[in-house]
């Protein structure tokens, strides 16, 4: 059984919920008070499961990703196993993935936003993610495809930037 704990007033007391989801749990991620997902089983062979309730109760997906899961937001999601990043862009409910050659072996991730991601493995490697022109390089680079989806509101916001800086200073 997995056994979900929930605190309500920062840890000075927890309510305990027994699942029907079997087997060793090797990672979890929430990404609010009743979205979350655990992983069960070997990273290449395990099972991801999803709740939207709280731990109450889970769902399984046709995924197992990778041995760890980061969401940006509640759409956007990476997973890592050796050079596979998978990726999803609505919520779990549906992973793709894309082999990299890195030059070295990968130890973790992080995802702060979902335009931008960051990759760390030995001997000092760092890369990062983020959407760039089609044209642009730069040295080091590993050509990557897009990954599907991820369309960021910032990028819109920012095109607006120009325009209301300058609406500012006239009024000023």
């Amino acid at each position: 059984f997995v056994v979900v704990g929930k605190t309500a007033d920062g840890g000075a007391t927890w309510t305990l919920t027994p699942n029907e989801v079997t087997g060793d749990t090797h990672d979890a991620f929430f990404i609010d008070e009743n979205t979350g997902y655990i992983r069960v089983g070997y990273p290449d062979t395990g099972q991801l499961y999803k709740t939207t309730d709280g731990g109450q109760t889970w769902t399984g997906m046709a995924a197992s990703p990778g041995k760890r899961i980061l969401f940006a937001d509640p759409e956007v999601g990476w997973a890592l196993l050796y050079n596979k990043v998978s990726f999803t862009t609505n919520g779990g409910d549906r992973w793709n993935s894309r082999e990299y050659p890195f030059p070295a072996h990968v130890e973790t991730f992080s995802l702060p936003r979902r335009d931008r991601g960051y990759i760390v493995g030995e001997h000092g490697m760092i890369y990062r993610y983020r959407l760039v022109p089609a044209n642009y390089t730069a040295k080091g680079m590993i050509p990557a495809p897009l990954l599907s989806g991820i369309d960021s509101p910032l990028e819109k916001q920012a095109e607006q930037l120009p325009a209301q800086v300058q609406g500012l200073a006239t009024d000023a």
